[in-house]
């Protein structure tokens, strides 16, 4: 079963990934196109707000991946205390902190989609655009949740099984490999 929500979230990753790309090559011809038509003299109010929601949506999107690699910062006085920790203890403290995560992405997904019913209960549209509901564009954020819970769910049952190991303290050292590479590129 951990190994079939390991494949369905890895499927969602890679939607995800070609979402992203899509969205950053849109954004990238809507903001051309702005530019163009700023410097002809039109005005084109709805292409910046395309642009907003779709870099908005890209954050969410973005985001996802980076918490399914635990690539989200990190206090590295705590893991380093962690690290000097007995497999065990380092093993709950990782279940503790995907735990509190993952309760907190279901308290943001309780009351975003509280949001998105109310906004959809009103029928509000956006400024620019009034044939596009803002329920519509709010709702990434529960949808986005409901991933972030899934990757979490993923993470809690794979290290209290033992499948996967807390990648926090690997990515530390690997990220300090990287930054050292970098400064010295730049020297």
């Amino acid at each position: 079963m951990y190994n079939g929500l390991v494949k369905f979230d890895t499927g969602i990753t890679k939607v995800y990934n070609v979402i992203m790309m899509i969205l950053l090559g849109l954004m990238s011809i809507w903001t051309l196109f702005e530019v163009i038509f700023r410097e002809a003299g039109v005005s084109v109010p709805w292409l910046e707000e395309f642009t907003i929601y779709a870099f908005s949506w890209l954050t969410y999107f973005g985001a996802a991946n980076v918490l399914r690699n635990d690539g989200h910062l990190s206090v590295t006085a705590i893991t380093g205390i962690i690290e000097k920790k007995s497999p065990k203890a380092r093993k709950a403290l990782a279940i503790i902190t995907y735990i509190i995560v993952a309760v907190f992405c279901c308290i943001v997904c309780y009351y975003s989609t509280m949001m998105v019913i109310k906004y959809n209960n009103t029928g509000s549209t956006t400024t620019n655009i009034r044939w596009i509901k803002m329920s519509w564009v709010f709702f990434q954020i529960p949808l986005n949740y409901i991933v972030y819970i899934l990757f979490e769910i993923e993470k809690i049952w794979g290290v209290a099984t033992g499948k996967r190991e807390d990648r926090k303290s690997t990515r530390l050292n690997s990220s300090h490999h990287f930054i050292s590479y970098a400064v010295f590129c730049l020297k």
